[in-house]
Order: structure tokens, then sequence, then C-alpha cells
């Protein structure tokens, strides 16, 4: 059972005085997106506020690609666009012939000419993370964001890290933004916990883009004793969304984009180490997940992850190749890489399944 943290099941209006409850209607466009962190956040999200308001109405455009995603949420198609046309024409006219409603949005962007969006910002790393992106998207989103964060109701993000970005870049209100970190999928609380033979396996996961910084992992592991012992295996796809990047394989590194959520839980549970250098996140789901599988976890040294993770993974300068490799050989030698309570994790993850489950007026 997911320990979830409620803010409020019902609307209140700007003034404390009117009780009238609001119709809370969710952009669900994610349903029609390629699967990454982000769209994972929204389902999981989106299925427990389902849970505790059976009320809550999710619009979609036609297009979709998760299908039971859109079942289990019971996804009202509307409109005849698709994609960001769909979320500033489709949907925004669409609410504009309502009343008293608020609309939540799981998945960074929002119907600019609304003001009463709810937001979840992810991070910024289109702003911070230029290079990242590709051209089109990062004009679109230095664009697009901006205002959607300044007239929203009301922020949620995922990390102290990204609220501190938000307040900095844009002059929000602290008081604007709440905290509500991610947590594990259902799939990965199975079993979780339950010990798994171990194998020589180096695993990263995440999309294969510049701000994960695989390259330099690469090269550090090649340049290490571990490439005759271990293999590393990389679980990541490409998106039009990001620069594209070349990565090189061989007998020794596995490249693999297309996982299902069992078989990712299959290699986390095999690989010894896990490593994340990313130059930038909001959260770094993944690393969670590598804890809660009992890996070995290398961190690059960024304040995300020295916030959420300090007491319990390795941390490395991300930017040095020879000072991955000796970590990694390092890590490699140690039964444990740090000395984890698991009935401490269990209640850190419970903690760390707060989801944004409703809006607040």
């Amino acid at each position: 059972m997911l320990h979830i943290l409620f803010y409020s099941c019902k609307l209140a209006s700007d003034s404390c005085s009117m009780q009238k409850t609001k119709t809370i209607y969710v952009n669900a466009r994610f349903v029609t997106q390629p699967l990454t962190g982000v769209q994972r956040y929204a389902f999981e999200c989106c299925i427990q506020m389902k849970k505790a308001n059976p009320g809550l109405i999710f619009l979609s455009p036609k297009n979709i690609a998760r299908h039971e995603w859109a079942k289990q949420l019971n996804v009202r198609v509307i409109g005849f666009n698709r994609g960001h046309l769909w979320e500033q024409i489709d949907l925004a006219f669409y609410l504009f012939s309502k009343k008293d409603f608020v609309l939540f949005n799981p998945c960074n962007t929002a119907p600019w000419m609304l003001t009463m969006n709810y937001i979840t910002v992810h991070d910024i790393s289109y702003a911070l993370c230029k290079d990242n992106n590709s051209f089109l998207f990062g004009i679109w989103y230095n664009f697009l964001i901006p205002p959607i964060i300044k007239r929203a109701k009301h922020i949620f993000t995922v990390s102290e890290t990204v609220k501190k970005q938000l307040t900095a870049f844009y002059g929000t209100a602290p008081e604007k933004i709440s905290i509500t970190f991610n947590g594990i999928a259902d799939i990965f609380e199975t079993n979780g916990l339950m010990p798994v033979q171990k194998e020589k396996i180096i695993l990263a996961v995440g999309s294969l883009s510049k701000r994960k910084n695989l390259a330099i992992l690469i090269e550090a592991f090649l340049g290490s004793s571990l490439k005759n012992e271990y293999v590393l295996i990389i679980a990541g796809a490409s998106y039009q969304a990001y620069s594209k990047i070349t990565l090189d394989s061989n007998d020794r590194i596995e490249i693999n984009s297309s996982l299902t959520d069992e078989e990712l839980k299959v290699y986390y549970q095999r690989a010894e180490i896990f490593v994340s250098l990313s130059l930038y996140e909001g959260f770094g789901v993944p690393v969670l997940e590598a804890m809660y599988s009992n890996c070995r976890v290398l961190c690059a040294d960024i304040p995300t992850y020295r916030e959420l993770f300090e007491d319990y993974v390795y941390f490395c300068n991300h930017l040095d190749k020879e000072d991955i490799s000796q970590t990694l050989e390092t890590m490699s030698k140690n039964e444990l890489s740090k000395p984890v309570d698991q009935e401490l994790l269990k209640r850190s993850i419970r903690f760390l399944k707060a989801l944004p489950i409703c809006c607040r007026g």
C-alpha cells in the first residue's frame, strides 16, 4: 500500500469565505507520449489521485499510445489536435467553457492562457543544460515555461534544489511552491527487498542524452580494470527532444533501449553497481530504485543528489574519468558500498512516496 501525502481532496476558491468545491481536471497528455520518468510519475500520481477522488476528469488528445493507462484512468478524449497544439488550443478552449474548475498538469507544461493551473515542474534542464536539447525544443520550452510558472495557481516540484532554482530564475515566491518527492512504482515493491544473487554488472538507467553524461562513464569503464570482470549495461532510449549522442558498444558494453518495467526491475536486482553521472537532475528516480534493489550506488556530485541521497551513496567528480574509474574500483572491492539499515531504507522510501494527490486552493 502506498503511503500518500494528501494535500487536499477539495479545492477552495480564492476567497476563504467561499466553500464551493471545484471540479478537478487533469491534463493527461502523458498517455500519448514516449515513456520517461516524467510520464511514469504522472501515471503513478494520477492512479493514486483517482483512488482518492473518483470524480477527477482526465483529458487527453486522441493519439493515445498507452491504452492500458488510459483505460485505468478512464481518460476522456477531446479535441482534434495533438501534442502542444492540443494542450495550448483544444484543452484551453474546452476548459474556457467550464466553471469552477482547476487543472492539474503533472508533466511540466500547461495551457498558458489558463490561470487555474496547478503544475508539477520536474526540473529546469531546458534552461540550465541548453546543449542537451534539440534547438526547437529549447526555444519552445524557454518561451513557454516562464509565463506558465508565473501564471500558475500553485507549483509542485520534486526536490528542494529545484524549488530554489525556480525561486532564483523566475522570482517565484517560495510559498507558491510545494515539494512532493518522487517515489518508486509498485512493481519495485513486489519482493523489492528480497535477497537476489548479484552479478558483475554495472548498470546505468536514463535517456540517451548529453545531460546523462554516459560517454564519460563508458570511457571510465574501459579505462579501468573492471572491464575484464564486469559488464556495463546502459538502459535508456533516445528522444526527439534531446540532442543526439552516439555511444559505442562492444562485448563488455550493452545498450538496451526497449526494456519493459519487469525487465528493468530484473536488471536492478542483478546489478552489483549502479551509476548515475548526470550533469543535472531534478530528482533521480533510478537512484532510488537502485537503492531499493540493494545496488551499490555511485552518483555525480551535484546538488540534487547531495540533498536526497548523501547518506546512502558514493560520490565522484563526474567530469573526471580517472576519479570515476578509481571510485568504481573501490566500490567493486567493498562488500557493501554504504552501511544502509534496511528498515531505515524502507521508511525513507515510504516517505519519498509523497505525491501531489490534489491541489490546494
